[in-house]
This record gives structure tokens, C-alpha cells and sequence, in this order.
């Protein structure tokens, strides 16, 4: 179950900065 966890909020933090990104690169155009 802790690994899970981690796994979780390792892919949410990954997701955040991804959406991020998109959102900047779209702003930016």
C-alpha cells in the first residue's frame, strides 16, 4: 500500500508539471 502511495504521488507530480508545461508553451504561442 506505501508503494502504491508513492506511485500515486509521483505520477501526480509528473502529471502537474506535464500540464504545465502545455499550458506554458500554449500561452507562449
Amino acid at each position: 500500500a506505501n508503494k502504491h502511495r508513492v506511485a500515486v504521488v509521483i505520477a501526480h507530480e509528473i502529471s502537474h508539471q506535464w500540464f504545465g508545461n502545455l499550458v506554458t508553451m500554449g500561452v507562449g504561442k
